[in-house]
């Protein structure tokens, strides 16, 4: 849920507007074009989990095993992205909140099944190290995923970061650096293969699947971390939040002034509320003025915000008769 750790889906300029045309066709087809780079990295990584599956039952071995979670894990994660980037090109067709909350128990499920199945293959592997003293595997076959894998990431690499310097759509940088990660950890897990083999020690098997296991970590960081923000009560985003009450200051104070935005994420996506101090005086006609005029901005902030509640709340007569006479 962006990813997986992903607040902001659009990159803005200094200026504090969206990097190209900035209107909502041209957000549309980046959004666009930047599932499609998705889709591609998508099925990169099902390809790799293929290898790395098929490869593994010829072989076994757990350090491939390791590798082989990581790759499921980061599968599901790309798969979720792909999911909020198709959603976030077709906000302006609305969908169900259930859509959210069901990202969020796939995620969840998909993770802690995968999770499980590796726990008990690992520990059946350890029973077996413990009985016969040697490495899982020894034998150079499983390089063969491994080589496969790293190949794989790196071209992930270098194609997600010309996507994003294309679209500019934040979840491609995301993509990029995570693919980056992954090269690391399929040479890791190669180096460990050749030594293990070399040594024919199970102290260093171990030693490598432990530094496969802090990879595996991360990628099930970034799956469960917005799942923790929102049980936590800490799923605000600040960033957004200021950002919001800097823009905000453009409504005509005589009229209207902000008293508080609060953003919350939900799942992938955020849902912003904002309270509006107005004069008591005002109109309707004034208020729904406002109130398109607000949405614009929050819309134009981020590719991900799914609900906008908008909150008026009348000035006290004192305040208005103070402004007053000042003028």
């Amino acid at each position: 849920m962006l990813g997986p750790g992903v607040n902001w889906v659009v990159n803005r300029s200094p200026t504090g507007r969206n990097s190209g045309t900035g209107g909502p066709k041209s957000l549309g087809l980046r959004l666009r074009g930047a599932s499609r780079a998705l889709l591609l990295s998508f099925l990169l990584s099902l390809a790799g989990t293929v290898v790395g599956a098929l490869v593994f039952l010829v072989s076994g071995g757990l350090i491939l095993m390791t590798d082989l979670l990581h790759w499921v894990v980061d599968t599901v994660l790309e798969g979720v992205l792909l999911l909020v980037l198709y959603l976030a090109s077709r906000l302006s067709r609305r969908f169900p909140w259930s859509i959210l909350m069901l990202e969020g128990v796939i995620v969840s499920l998909g993770s802690v099944t995968v999770l499980a199945t590796y726990s008990y293959f690992f520990i059946d592997y350890l029973r077996s190290i413990a009985e016969s003293g040697a490495p899982s595997y020894v034998g150079y076959v499983p390089l063969v995923a491994t080589i496969t894998g790293a190949t794989i990431t790196g071209s992930m690499f270098v194609i997600q970061r010309r996507n994003y310097l294309k679209y500019r759509v934040e979840i491609l940088n995301f993509d990029s650096a995570h693919a980056l990660i992954d090269l690391a950890a399929s040479i890791i897990a190669s180096i460990g293969i050749v030594v293990t083999t070399t040594t024919r020690s199970y102290v260093m098997e171990l030693f490598f699947t432990f530094i496969l296991m802090l990879f595996v970590a991360h990628s099930l960081l970034e799956v469960f971390k917005d799942n923790i923000r929102a049980f936590t009560g800490s799923n605000r985003v600040p960033d957004l939040e200021s950002y919001l009450l800097t823009k905000l200051t453009e409504l005509d104070p005589g009229k209207a002034k902000v008293r508080n935005v609060i953003a919350r994420k939900l799942g992938s996506f955020s849902v912003v509320e904002v309270s509006i101090d107005v004069n008591p005086r005002i109109t309707v006609l004034e208020l729904h003025k406002i109130r398109r005029r607000i949405i614009k901005i929050v819309r134009e902030s981020s590719g991900l915000v799914y609900h906008i509640d908008v909150k008026f709340y009348p000035i006290r007569k004192k305040s208005v008769t103070r402004s007053t006479r000042t003028r």
